[in-house]
Order: C-alpha cells, then structure tokens, then sequence
C-alpha cells in the first residue's frame, strides 16, 4: 500500500512535481463494469491517496444502470468524476436528444477487444429464459456475457470486436468543464493516479481480477475467465472521433454532424 504524508500536496512515484490541490475530497460515480477497473485498482493500491486525495467511488444506484444518471448527478454538483459511457458524453454535450451539457473527457477507461462484448446488463439472462420470452438474442458486455454462461447456459453467438468496430472506444471519465477549470491541481492529481490504476489494469490480470471481484461482485472462478478490454493511458482523441462517426453513421448523430473530439479533450 502506498502513503501519503501530506493532503495538500501530490507526487510520488510516476506523479511529477507537488500539486497543492484545490480540493482533496474527491467523489467517483462509475458506472459498474470492467471497464472502470483502472480506477478501482487505483483506489485498492493507494495511489489515490499517494496523491493527497481521498476519493470516494459509488456505482450509480440505479437499476439497470444509467450513464445519464451519472451526468445529472454530476451536474448537480453531487458527483465530482464520472465513469460512462461516451455516447451519452457526445449526446449531452450536443444536446443531441439529451439535455445540453459542457462535458470534459479527462480519460480512456477502456477499449474493445475480443469476446468483450458478445452476446449492468444483469436481467439479460432472466429475459432471454423467461417462460414467455420473445427474445432469440440479446446484446451484453462482460462481466455479464461470463455470468450469463455460467449460470444460465447462456451461449454466445458474436464477437462485436471485428471489422469497424474492432479496438473501439467503450468507456471514459468525464466532468464538467467549469470543474475542470475550477479545480485543474485536484484534476491533474486524480489523472496521474488514474493512469498508474490503467497501467496495472492493462499489464496484470490478478490485479483486475482482484478489482471486479471487490467492485463488482463477481465469484473468484468466473472472473478468472471474463474476457479484458484494453485499459489505456490518457486519452486520444482521433479514437474518440470513431464514437462520432459511429454514431453518425447509425442515426444517433444527425447526418452531417461535425463535431472533432479534441473540444471535448484537455489539452486536445
């Protein structure tokens, strides 16, 4: 476990100079999923508090979850950092369909690799079983795909990481832009955490296994064969720009929309 001697000021290892941040409580709506396991490993090793920051990380109550849910909140003042989905991102700060929002990405959470997405999503099984169920097949991420498999013989039929879709973005971690602006010491410190938790995340399995098992629930025999996503450091946004074109080209996004991704990015 790593200390911290001070809450006024961040370094250490990887960190770069002293910060003497703005604020030092930090609360983290994520969205409940392996994509947000960067952060949970950051939270679990100290790294957090190797910033001089205490964070505080609440999966989004609501039933299915509902990245939405974590925006209002956050515009709220409730949540300082979220954890979502960036289509409900783009939405929101487009006003596109959703309430207008000025929306900062300050990280990747993860991307697309095999077998991630295939087949919380948790009442997916009980519909697709259901006695009087109309459905043949249904959409859902990991941990879901592994648990649905296991307990409910559920079987999967496709791999969405392929063709245009392959390596793409699923998740980030976003806040306001007035946030952003208003606490940038308490930001950078949290990102300098955050992109340690990503490095393990992306480099040592137990340490994710560890992490979903905690966060999330999941037993020790399915999390060691749930399919990983890649959990990358930073953010890109000529990646990002695939969500837009994506959600464009399926009629998410009015045709003709231009929008480049960099404005949504520090420092893009």
């Amino acid at each position: 476990m790593i200390a911290t001697t001070s809450g006024c000021s961040s370094g250490g290892p990887g960190g770069g100079a002293p910060l003497k941040l703005e604020k030092t409580n930090i609360v983290v709506d994520a969205f409940p999923a392996i994509d947000s396991a960067g952060l949970y490993i950051a939270q679990t090793e100290g790294l957090f508090a190797a910033q001089g920051l205490h964070v505080t990380i609440v999966p989004t109550p609501k039933i299915p979850p509902s990245t939405q849910d974590l925006i209002d909140g956050q515009e709220k003042g409730t949540y300082d950092i979220t954890a979502g989905d960036y289509v409900t991102y783009i939405e929101d700060q487009l006003g596109a369909g959703a309430p207008k929002a000025d929306l900062r990405i300050i990280a990747e959470a993860s991307f697309l690799q095999p077998n991630v997405l295939a087949l919380p999503f948790p009442g997916v099984a009980t519909a697709l079983t259901a006695p009087n169920s109309h459905l043949s097949a249904s959409f859902a991420p990991e941990p879901f795909v592994s648990l649905d498999e296991a307990g409910a013989d559920i079987q999967e039929l496709a791999d969405l990481d392929q063709g245009f879709t392959q390596d793409f973005p699923i998740q980030g971690y976003a806040v306001t832009a007035a946030w952003a602006k208003k606490y940038p010491n308490t930001l950078l410190a949290f990102t300098r955490a955050l992109a340690q938790g990503q490095e393990i995340a992306d480099t040592n399995r137990a340490a994710v296994e560890g992490a979903i098992e905690q966060y999330l629930g999941i037993p020790k025999e399915t999390a060691a064969f749930i399919s990983l996503p890649t959990f990358p450091l930073g953010v890109d946004p000529v990646r990002l720009q695939r969500v837009v074109s994506a959600m464009t080209r399926f009629n998410l996004l009015p045709q003709g929309t231009k929008f480049n991704m960099s404005s949504m990015v520090i420092g893009g």
